[in-house]
């Protein structure tokens, strides 16, 4: 269901339930749009959704970057109980940071009040690119739970009429995310910033904005590593952490003040989460699938009967995999590989504190393959 509207607010709440919706006013710009995200997520409303996840996209010229998903972490949190829909911009609209950008901006600070007002009591900004400049300029002025902010960048600004982005402007978009970031006032924020942005070249804006997010006194997490370009919040590299960030936004979950470190503070959780015990174990790791950020948990015991494991595994991103656990399975050790049957044939390949889960299949379904961490001893 989708509506181009002004900059006057529109509230989800008469689509939720509701075979039909009153007719909207005429307005002066169709620029916007509101819809669902996902079909197989129906919106459950403030009264029973966890909260209200806003996505925005981001900007590419004319291109309609509002016909894309949203990534998969967005996916995620609707799977664990959030509404999630998308504030869409009209591309005949798009023009630089300081025009169109700061009618966003208000676009978004209404959005976000509007559906406050109609109930959800936790709000989410999250976007990509130009989307994540306009969800963490929004926050500065209204007050929401949480900012997911991937890749932010003031877009066309930046690039200017040759196309090519010099390492001044990515000084500029830098200092931009700076500005922001330290205006930032929420309970819990995510940024992704791959050093190799190739948007914002020769310049790596995570260190600083990891010394801004620290002064804060919020849990926060700044997924660097591992992932890559402009893109990397919709890479497969970056699945596993948007699966640890399921964990790190649930708000029914208290986590210290500084940054939050995946593999490391999730473990906690994960283990309740998946009602395993470390008890008496000799070693275990915490890992997420790279193709679906499924949590998974190995545990390994050594007693009378031989080498034994548990393992649990939880919800995956797109919400299809179904959690459970099973226990005390039959394992043996090959050199620093360790072999086990969990519904196929499972090698973990263990290196130091990490490790290569890889699952041989003999139906036709993909086989699970995670990187884990060693989180015991």
């Amino acid at each position: 269901m989708r509506y181009w509207r002004s900059l006057a607010g529109f509230s989800l709440a008469a689509t939720i339930g509701a075979a039909t919706v009153s007719p909207l006013p005429s307005a002066a710009m169709d620029a916007y749009e509101i819809e669902p995200a996902y079909k197989e997520f129906p919106l459950k409303g403030p009264a029973a959704a966890t909260g209200l996840v806003i996505w925005n996209h981001g900007v590419n010229g004319t291109k309609m970057q509002y016909q894309y998903p949203p990534p998969l972490l967005a996916m995620g949190l609707a799977a664990h109980g959030w509404d999630v829909i998308k504030l869409d911009r009209n591309p005949t609209y798009e023009n630089n940071w300081s025009n169109a950008g700061q009618r966003h901006v208000e676009r978004l600070i209404e959005e976000a009040k509007t559906q406050a007002q109609a109930g959800y009591s936790r709000i989410i900004l999250a976007g990509q690119s130009y989307g994540g400049a306009i969800a963490l300029a929004a926050a500065d002025s209204v007050r929401v739970y949480a900012v997911v902010a991937m890749a932010p960048g003031i877009g066309t600004t930046a690039r200017g009429y040759s196309g090519v982005v010099t390492d001044q402007d990515s000084y500029s978009i830098a200092q931009h995310t700076y500005t922001q970031a330290e205006a930032l006032q929420v309970d819990r924020a995510v940024f992704v910033l791959a050093p190799d942005d190739e948007l914002a070249p020769n310049i790596d804006r995570a260190p600083h904005v990891r010394g801004l997010m620290e002064a804060k006194s919020i849990p926060f997490m700044v997924v660097d590593r591992d992932v890559h370009g402009h893109s990397a919040g919709y890479s497969k590299d970056f699945n596993p952490y948007a699966g640890c960030a399921q964990f790190m936004l649930d708000p029914s979950l208290t986590f210290n003040p500084g940054e939050f470190k995946c593999y490391r503070d999730d473990a906690k959780p994960v283990l309740a989460a998946l009602d395993l015990d470390l008890a008496g174990a000799q070693r275990a790791w915490l890992g997420y699938g790279d193709g679906n950020g499924q949590p998974i948990v190995i545990v390994e015991h050594s007693g009378p009967g031989g080498l034994t494991v548990d393992s649990g595994w939880g919800v995956d991103l797109a919400g299809r995999a179904k959690p459970g656990k099973l226990l005390a399975l039959p394992a043996h050790l090959e050199g620093d590989t360790l072999r086990f049957d969990l519904h196929g044939a499972v090698a973990v390949k263990i290196d130091g504190v990490r490790a290569l889960m890889t699952e041989t299949k003999t139906d036709p379904t993909k086989p699970f393959v995670a990187a884990l961490r060693q989180i015991l001893p």
